[in-house]
């Protein structure tokens, strides 16, 4: 049988259509979105950002970034947990928000690693005027550093992430950044198609 060009064109549109036509059935399923778009704890992230005023979808990306969602996860340098906190870190963010007895193997329990550091974040954002990209690379480098930073104007307030002097902490915003636009176009994605299905 011989095979022609619009033979072949023609199963090409058919497939495409049948593709098609799956997405748009299956964009109206969570599960879709969580495949695409694969996001855990997401109780406990939307618990907490609205508790300290975050986007969750930030919130997500920096956890996508620390951890990769692995409650467990454990850094060379003994950062913990889903938000890679230090030790001391969560030792003083505990004792400001009351968590007694606290010891630092709490930080492997994913709600109080996620209350801590969505904590944490929180009063970076503030205390850098809710410049999210400050208060990213004060998350990574410690605020103290960025402080220095802008006094030594080696970075500024206009989200220039190429200025970072620390090249783990430039590549830390950088990466959670790019997670957090993929987060958000995502959504935006799964709002447009579901609100169009619910007008059909």
């Amino acid at each position: 049988m011989k095979i022609t060009i619009i033979g072949i064109f023609n199963s090409l549109i058919l497939g495409l259509i049948v593709l098609l036509v799956t997405f748009i059935f299956l964009s109206n399923s969570d599960w879709f979105w969580d495949m695409v778009s694969p996001v855990f704890y997401k109780e406990l992230i939307y618990k907490y950002s609205e508790i300290y005023e975050l986007d969750p979808l930030l919130a997500s990306a920096v956890i996508k970034v620390e951890s990769n969602f692995q409650a467990y996860a454990q850094s060379n340098r003994g950062a913990i947990g889903l938000m890679q906190i230090m030790p001391e870190t969560g030792k003083e963010m505990a004792r400001r928000l009351k968590i007694k007895p606290f010891v630092a193997s709490d930080l492997n329990n994913p709600e109080i690693n996620i209350k801590i550091g969505l904590y944490y974040l929180a009063r970076l954002k503030k205390q850098f005027n809710g410049d999210v990209y400050l208060a990213l690379a004060a998350y990574n480098g410690g605020s103290a550093n960025v402080q220095k930073w802008l006094a030594e104007k080696k970075i500024d307030t206009d989200g220039a992430v190429v200025q970072i002097p620390f090249e783990e902490t430039k590549g830390f915003v950088q990466k959670v950044m790019l997670h957090y636009e993929w987060f958000k176009n995502v959504q935006q994605v799964k709002g447009m198609l579901q609100f169009r299905q619910k007008e059909n």
